[in-house]
């Protein structure tokens, strides 16, 4: 029998200016967990507002939205996992169209909101722990040996950093912020699409399921001793990627 406790959770925004675009969550009755990172949209024109309270529908109200929507199908996920990711993204979908009002057609691919996610859930029945998820978020789950068993990420931790550079190298050697932002509009379009140059997302879109890395390892109840999940936030404040570290000596087994 495996029970799980909430030991700890830091979600820190970095400035007072706007609300976290991170969202933790989880369903300790169901064993699992998840994190959802919405994509910071600053420099998105074109945002919807919801048609009945004049909410931004942005990475915020993303994040936040489609958590409650993992809160509220978690009993599902135990029965097939994929199936469990697309019944969410076609509700978070049908939820984006309600609240625009407008058909997700009608709106500009750059204006529709993404996240990147990671996500946990152990299964009693089987003794086996799910990993799954989207580009840079990430789950690390101590075992009594000390060993870490982690998800694989879809993205490169480094992405970003050497896309700049390409692009800054494309302009001259400094990057053009017009040029910028027309590049990061196109990728946040091709990204939605899932097309070549682009990131598979969590978004309005239920054929990103279909993207979602999922990994299953074999876990005897007692073996499983600590599991951190998180964005690339925490990633960013210490060496890249070496949260099996920073749980290790957070959370000796």
């Amino acid at each position: 029998m495996l029970n799980m406790s909430v030991i700890d959770e830091i979600n820190d925004p970095g400035s007072t200016a706007k609300p976290s675009e991170d969202v933790i969550g989880y369903d300790l009755d169901q064993h699992m967990g998840w994190i959802i990172d919405g994509a910071s949209d600053g420099y998105v024109p074109d945002i919807p507002k919801h048609v009945q309270t004049g909410e931004s529908l942005n990475a915020h109200w993303a994040a936040h939205t489609l958590s409650g929507i993992f809160k509220s199908h978690a009993s599902k996920a135990k029965e097939d996992l994929r199936s469990y990711f697309e019944i969410v993204l076609k509700e978070f979908e049908a939820e984006y169209e309600r609240a625009s009002g407008s058909a997700i057609e009608d709106i500009p691919r750059h204006a529709h909101p993404i996240a990147a996610f990671a996500f946990f859930m152990y299964d009693q029945d089987s003794h086996t722990l799910n990993l799954a998820g989207l580009c840079d978020c990430k789950v690390f789950a101590q075992l009594g040996s000390g060993d870490i068993l982690e998800n694989t990420p879809t993205t490169d931790p480094d992405y970003e950093r050497e896309r700049d550079q390409q692009w800054a190298q494309e302009d001259g050697g400094q990057l053009d912020p017009e040029k910028s932002v027309k590049r990061l509009l196109d990728k946040r379009s091709r990204s939605n699409l899932y097309e070549q140059g682009g990131n598979a997302v969590l978004g309005p879109h239920p054929q990103a399921c279909e993207k979602i890395k999922i990994e299953t390892f074999d876990v005897a109840p007692s073996d499983l001793s600590h599991i951190m999940i998180t964005s690339d936030g925490l990633m960013r404040l210490s060496d890249t990627f070496q949260g099996a570290k920073f749980l290790k000596k957070r959370c000796p087994p």
